[in-house]
């Protein structure tokens, strides 16, 4: 009997675009050097064919809501399951009439929960490494005593779980296999980026369905320690991370170093970057805010 292959999961964090709530940086960065060059967010507006806009929050959140739905109508056929893994949870019902009114299809939209960033992530990588069964969860039963054959199975099958944000927008299908392949050797997969914390990370835990005793360098505890005690938001991010997998006897596939947008020095990079590597245009272009 061959051994089946992974279990491939993506999903993607995102705030609701509500101005003045999300990409708050990157508002600020723009209503900075609009003082500097006051044509700014009219260029930016028309370079990313978002119409006019003169005000600095109305344009971040824009500019948000324009990655998010690229990335999610780029990576719909990514993977066995994908979820939009939003917030907050009053705004779940307003992200799913979004993707019906742009017919982007295949992604079911989950709450990130509670916490702190690192909560919210290692809380969607441990409901899916670590499923509950249906039967368990229903009876409350321990997990030997269920009998269900095929239920019990695909706990032991293996899961590569790949997490992504809306900050990175060039990222593509053949990235998310990327970083999937990378989990075929690897326990951790991440993606640092230039300002020191990471776009992409990536968590495999091994399967056993040969033998449900094998065991997977994974677990609960070490997973948790992939985001407790991080400090978010700093220049260390990607290199706490690193030492705390390394500490945890965990195997790390880095990926190539990117940049994310978050001011107007690297908005500017993007559409330099895109107008340079796709002078025939760029669906990230081309697509309009309904």
């Amino acid at each position: 009997m061959s051994q089946k292959r992974n279990f491939l999961a993506l999903g993607v964090m995102a705030k609701y675009w509500d101005p003045g709530r999300v990409k708050t940086r990157l508002a600020m960065s723009l209503s900075s050097s609009e003082e500097r060059t006051p044509s700014l967010l009219a260029e930016v507006a028309r370079k990313l064919n978002l119409g006019e806009s003169t005000d600095a929050m109305n344009l971040a959140a824009m500019i948000h809501q324009r990655f998010v739905c690229h990335l999610l109508c780029q990576l719909s056929g990514a993977g066995d399951q994908r979820q939009l893994v939003a917030t907050p949870p009053e705004r779940l019902r307003r992200f799913e009439a979004t993707l019906a009114e742009r017919s982007i299809s295949n992604w079911e939209v989950i709450d990130q929960g509670g916490g702190d960033l690192g909560d919210r992530m290692k809380s969607w990588f441990a409901g899916l490494l670590f499923p509950v069964p249906r039967s368990r969860a229903i009876a409350g039963e321990p997990l030997s005593e269920i009998s269900d054959a095929s239920e019990t199975a695909d706990r032991y099958r293996g899961r590569s779980c790949v997490l992504i944000g809306a900050d990175c927008p060039l990222l593509s299908h053949a990235d998310i296999e990327n970083a999937w392949a990378q989990l075929q050797q690897n326990d951790v997969v991440i993606g640092p980026a230039f300002d020191g914390g990471y776009y992409l990370i990536g968590v495999r835990r091994s399967g056993a369905d040969r033998d449900p005793l094998m065991s997977s360098p994974v677990t609960e505890t070490t997973l948790a320690g992939l985001f407790d005690g991080i400090a978010w938001s700093t220049e260390t991010v990607f290199e706490q991370t690193l030492t705390a997998a390394n500490e945890r006897g965990l195997s790390v596939a880095v990926l190539e170093r990117r940049h994310d947008v978050d001011t107007a020095a690297d908005l500017n990079r993007l559409v330099e970057t895109i107008q340079r590597q796709y002078p025939h245009g760029h669906p990230l272009f081309q697509n309009s805010i309904p």
